[in-house]
């Protein structure tokens, strides 16, 4: 079980994360570090299966930063927190296309009464599918539809937080469904 806290001051962010790593009732790990600094004014908590905190947050770190190349301008915490939504959310939408075109009655042929008798059967809509997967294989789109298919979604929740000149600080919390939550709160002392 991992745990993130996260506050939202009058001019700071504070994010803090647990340290271990654990599996099932195993602690493999008692010094992983779960808080990652995507640049100078933003950081990112993430709780969640080892290998897919890694990869997603590496990902979405060195994006933010060819992002920072190309253009000469770094996003704002609530852009960073929009893109990083984004991308949790479209790899979580082509999970389950994927996974909507394998579930079938598994009957080759006319040899399913089901399938006969109903128009919606799975086999129906595999079949559909597949024909379908073979119109955009000869298009230009092909190469996206096959590499967001070959992915699986990240089981990760974050705590991303930055502070931008003129906004101030900001605090998101973001779920491994895609969804975004700004922190509203404020601790004013």
């Amino acid at each position: 079980m991992d745990s993130l806290i996260g506050f939202v001051g009058a001019d700071y962010v504070l994010v803090m994360s647990d340290t271990s790593q654990a599996r099932s009732i195993l602690k493999m790990k008692g010094n992983e570090d779960k808080v990652y600094a995507l640049d100078k004014y933003r950081l990112m908590a993430a709780a969640g299966e080892q290998g897919d905190r890694e990869n997603f947050t590496q990902f979405i770190q060195k994006n933010l930063a060819l992002y920072a190349l190309r253009t000469g301008l770094p996003l704002t915490t609530e852009a960073t927190a929009n893109y990083t939504r984004h991308e949790l959310a479209k790899v979580r939408s082509s999970f389950w296309l994927l996974h909507f075109w394998v579930v079938s009655c598994g009957v080759q042929g006319d040899d399913c009464s089901f399938c006969r008798q109903n128009s919606r059967c799975p086999k129906t809509v595999f079949l559909v599918s597949r024909a379908f997967v073979r119109a955009i294989h000869r298009s230009w789109a092909s190469p996206i539809l096959y590499q967001a298919l070959r992915r699986n979604p990240y089981q990760t929740n974050l705590l991303l937080g930055g502070f931008d000149e003129g906004v101030g600080p900001s605090l998101f919390y973001l779920d491994y469904l895609g969804s975004m939550h700004k922190v509203q709160a404020q601790i004013d002392l």
